[in-house]
């Protein structure tokens, strides 16, 4: 099988990885060998792997941070974190959760065999007013 340039862009990571079973390999480097546009990408590749390892390990800027954060919601369409997505799915739950209990609730309460208590029929419920004097025995 005769490998094209496309197919070295897309297995370029497993050949520098070395994950790529050796026939595969072979075919690749032979065609890597025989183009000098596959050589010079993978030359690039290479080095642009050891300069990386290069760079310092301090963290990335704010500014960075949030610019990419925001391109990356432009582009992607995907939420700003992982756990502001989290947590609009629990009160999503929470709310259906809360709707369920309540209409439980409604249906338990209109099922009910006793009627109503009347408060003001409760004798144990009316209170004196403050300025009337309640008989004494």
């Amino acid at each position: 099988m005769k490998i094209t340039c496309g197919e070295v862009t897309k297995l370029l990571v497993d050949l520098v990885e070395n994950s790529l079973p050796i026939d595969q390999r072979l075919q690749l480097e032979q065609h890597i060998c025989g183009c000098l546009p596959c050589m010079i990408y993978l030359t690039s590749y290479r080095q642009t792997i050891q300069l990386t390892h290069q760079l310092p390990q301090e963290p990335m800027p704010c500014e960075l941070i949030e610019k990419l954060k925001s391109f990356f919601q432009k582009v992607c369409h995907c939420p700003k974190t992982l756990a502001e997505e989290e947590a609009k799915q629990q009160a999503k739950r929470s709310q259906l959760l809360s709707q369920d209990i309540l209409s439980q609730d409604n249906s338990q309460d209109s099922c009910s065999d006793a009627p109503a208590k009347d408060p003001s029929s409760d004798p144990s419920s009316q209170t004196t007013p403050s300025n009337q004097t309640t008989p004494s025995s």
